[in-house]
């Protein structure tokens, strides 16, 4: 079963690619498919192309049946060697390299496999407005790297992350608690990628705790206390 059909239920109800707030959890959608065939190192939009692992070069190579034989051959007589001419230990050695040749290029044909699919993935849950913007990318690596190029946000917006974590450093109401912290759990990953001063140290945590004191004031003073001792 192909990648695509094994994730064909998954893909009805993903992440479509329409917008520059859709990319974070899209690309989580596409990563997780690739690691699945550890295609990841071979397509990560975030490294440089020469970076990345080649899966072409992986492939296995054939091994002409003359290289079995032991004795010197001229060009000629390479090209006349077939495996009735090998010998009971030359037979031996080749047939123990097929078999080892055989599983190393069943895999490889897995993981390209893998890969047409995963391309063929992007396409169908790219939005049709943007897809002119991948139309001469052939390959994972290139339409994850224009698409991220057009519609990743940039991690480093340091004013309006400050102002968004400013905002959720504000006392959550009770009724709206989940969402708040799922917010806060957001904002505070983005400034450790952005490495803003916010998320140095405890000072996250100290915000967190002080945000919260309202909910419960003697935990809150607790874990105050412990991580002020702890600087």
């Amino acid at each position: 079963m192909s990648v695509y059909e094994q994730n064909q239920l998954a893909t009805k109800t993903s992440v479509i690619l329409s917008k520059p707030n859709d990319w974070e959890i899209w690309l989580f959608v596409k990563k997780d498919i690739a690691d699945r065939h550890e295609l990841w190192p071979y397509i990560n939009p975030s490294l440089p192309a020469d970076k990345l692992l080649q899966l072409k070069h992986e492939k296995p190579k054939e091994k002409p049946v003359w290289k079995f034989k032991r004795t010197q051959l001229s060009q000629e007589e390479r090209e006349e060697i077939d495996i009735q001419d090998l010998i009971d230990q030359e037979l031996s050695a080749y047939n123990t390299w097929t078999r080892k040749y055989e599983r190393e290029a069943t895999v490889w044909r897995q993981k390209e496999n893998a890969m047409r699919d995963l391309n063929t993935e992007i396409v169908k849950t790219v939005d049709v407005k943007h897809l002119n913007l991948i139309i001469n990318c052939s390959d994972p690596y290139s339409r994850l790297t224009t698409l991220k190029k057009h519609l990743c946000p940039p991690v480093d917006k340091r004013n309006p992350l400050r102002s968004r974590y400013q905002a959720v450093c504000t006392r959550p109401k009770k009724a709206s608690l989940d969402a708040w912290l799922d917010e806060w759990v957001t904002v505070t990953r983005l400034l450790q990628e952005a490495r803003m001063p916010e998320v140095d140290g405890n000072r996250a945590q100290k915000d967190f705790i002080l945000s919260t004191r309202r909910l419960d004031d003697s935990w809150v003073a607790a874990r105050l206390h412990k991580l002020i001792t702890k600087d």
